[in-house]
């Protein structure tokens, strides 16, 4: 379950970071997170630019559930922990093929 937390956050960081045609220099569902850094974009940009990599459709597909199940709190920041509990199924999945 740590590592599924772990892939989770990732994920997070890499895909939650924006909505729309360029998933990675929008802004949250959730207005109180933090805006992503520099180093938050060009991370996400390098994942997505490689499609080749292992897991690749999997970590996608746990990302575009992330994005669009986003759970937010009162306080209106991302709930990591509901939204994973949205997105189970497919953060499942990813775990699988990173064990494999």
């Amino acid at each position: 379950m740590k590592k599924l937390l772990t892939a989770a956050a990732l994920a997070s960081t890499l895909f939650l970071v924006g909505c729309g045609s360029d998933p990675c220099s929008g802004s949250s569902k959730c207005s109180a997170d933090p805006k992503p850094t520099e180093a938050d974009i060009k991370a996400c940009k390098d994942a997505n630019a490689n499609t080749s990599a292992k897991c690749y459709s999997q970590s996608k597909a746990m990302a575009d559930c992330f994005r669009a199940k986003q759970v937010c709190t009162s306080s209106n920041v991302t709930d990591g922990a509901a939204t994973l509990a949205a997105c189970s199924t497919e953060a499942s999945a990813y775990q699988t093929c990173l064990s494999m």
